[in-house]
């Protein structure tokens, strides 16, 4: 048994970011992108790099740069080395306590030997020499045998667990991940026996202050989700294709029983609706002029449905992004599930 799942749904105790790492430092601190984000721009500024726009494409054009790419590569494995105090506590090897777990949650987490890794960074050749420096890491720390993988597609792996999710109800399906800085957007859709996943360029979130008193923030947001909904399925209709009657939305936030946790950022759409699902089946439903049906997931478990394989009780997947977003595959989700990705650049 898992003892961060109740009734289906993870718990909020599964979350990593306030995981204590030692030195008075939790995982958050270490592992959210905008961490990682300023130990790649202070390299870049130390070498007298410009941070603009194309920051990031300049740091990877860094890595393979005979001028700077062993100092590049030292900045990797520098980070690297910050993220794996995270599965370094997990796993046990460097102890810390947590008042909200007991023994039983660190023995699930000491039973896991695959972790799947992803974000918007972990797209690219960073990804690959992160991935590359955190094993050597974990390997001269004692844990040689902790498998890390990178997730298919780094970038859009909660769409792909929440197309996933869908797939065992539908053809197709709209779908998106909301997360903290972007709204990504996709499609599902079957052709020749086989699901194809559309991904559309992201869009900016809104209202993602803390403060979830907020009314007036809550229905900024909930006419901005609705708003990006409507446009990806008119944008479907557009294109020829049949966007269906389905939603399936990954979200930051602890999904139980289509109600989000009470907390900032989407956790504020609860203050729209008591049941905030059946307000955007109806606005959707109105605004579309057929019945819509709406899925929630949580991100992290939208990330794990979309990476995991039959070795399932034993995988755990972790996100890197404004947050860390922690997963764990399920068995309802153990089939298997062959697509292919159709980027669309608008």
């Amino acid at each position: 048994m898992n003892p961060f799942i109740q009734d289906g749904y993870l718990l909020p105790t599964a979350s990593l970011n306030m995981l204590p790492v030692g030195d008075g430092m939790t995982a958050k601190d270490l592992c959210a992108s905008s961490a990682v984000s300023a130990r790649l721009q202070a390299f870049l500024t130390a070498h007298g790099f410009d941070i603009d726009k194309h920051w990031f494409s300049v740091f990877l054009n860094c890595l393979t740069s005979p001028g700077c790419a062993a100092e590049a590569h030292a900045c990797v494995e520098a980070i690297a080395r910050g993220i794996c105090r995270v599965p370094l506590t997990l796993k046990g090897v460097t102890p810390q306590t947590r008042a909200d777990w007991t023994p039983e949650h660190w023995a699930y987490w000491r039973k896991i030997d695959r972790l799947y890794l992803a974000g918007g960074m972990l797209g690219s050749s960073f990804g690959d020499a992160l991935l590359t420096a955190m094993q050597d890491c974990l390997a001269e720390n004692g844990l040689p045998d902790l498998e890390l993988r990178l997730a298919a597609y780094p970038t859009i792996t909660s769409l792909v667990g929440a197309a996933r999710y869908i797939s065992r109800f539908c053809e197709n399906a709209l779908l998106f991940d909301l997360g903290h800085t972007n709204i990504k957007c996709g499609s599902l859709s079957k052709a020749n026996g086989r699901f194809e996943i559309h991904s559309y360029p992201l869009i900016p979130s809104r209202e993602m202050q803390w403060d979830y008193s907020e009314r007036a923030a809550a229905e900024i947001l909930d006419e901005h989700i609705t708003d990006v909904i409507t446009a990806l399925y008119l944008q479907i209709v557009s294109e020829g294709r049949e966007p269906g009657d389905t939603v399936s939305i990954s979200v930051a936030n602890y999904v139980t029983a289509d109600r989000f946790a009470v907390r900032g950022g989407y956790g504020k759409l609860n203050l729209i609706a008591a049941d905030y699902k059946q307000h955007l089946t109806d606005a959707l439903s109105d605004r579309l002029g057929r019945n819509m049906k709406i899925y929630f997931i949580h991100d992290g478990t939208a990330g794990a449905y979309g990476v995991q394989t039959e070795r399932w009780r034993s995988e755990a997947f972790l996100g890197l992004g404004t947050s860390l977003s922690v997963g764990f595959p399920d068995e309802a989700m153990n089939f298997p599930f062959p697509y292919e990705r159709i980027e669309h650049a608008l």
